[in-house]
């Protein structure tokens, strides 16, 4: 990292905070997705134990998870899961990165600013 020159790091972070923001609306629209596909899973199960008449909760929910609709749900359920930890991980890399790089932009104007104090001081 401290063998890039300034302009070289300064289009890095540039391309990092694309990468961000790219990653962010990822994430938010697989967040999104979740939240549909366990809305439905929810809707299908309620669906499920209504539709069935049992003489205890415990049949009612095992049988709503034999339907072969609510297995659906929750197998979209979870790949919606799965896709949206995909995401936070890929967000989660590039964020760091673009955090690291911030990092050494700012440690690189500061000491610019301290040397040109140092220039100017006179006793």
């Amino acid at each position: 990292m401290t063998e890039l020159d300034d302009a070289t790091l300064m289009a890095l972070f540039g391309e990092m905070t694309e990468w961000v923001n790219h990653y962010a609306g990822r994430l938010a629209r697989a967040r999104q997705e979740e939240l549909f596909a366990e809305a439905v899973l929810d809707l299908r199960r309620a669906h499920a134990v209504v539709a069935k008449a049992t003489k205890s909760v415990t049949e009612a929910k095992a049988a709503a998870d034999a339907n072969p609709e609510v297995d659906e749900a929750k197998t979209a359920y979870l790949q919606a899961k799965s896709a949206r930890i995909t995401e936070e991980t890929g967000y989660g890399n590039a964020d760091r990165l673009h955090f690291f790089l911030s990092r050494e932009l700012t440690r690189r104007t500061s000491r610019s600013d301290r040397e040109m104090r140092g220039r100017n001081w006179t006793p």
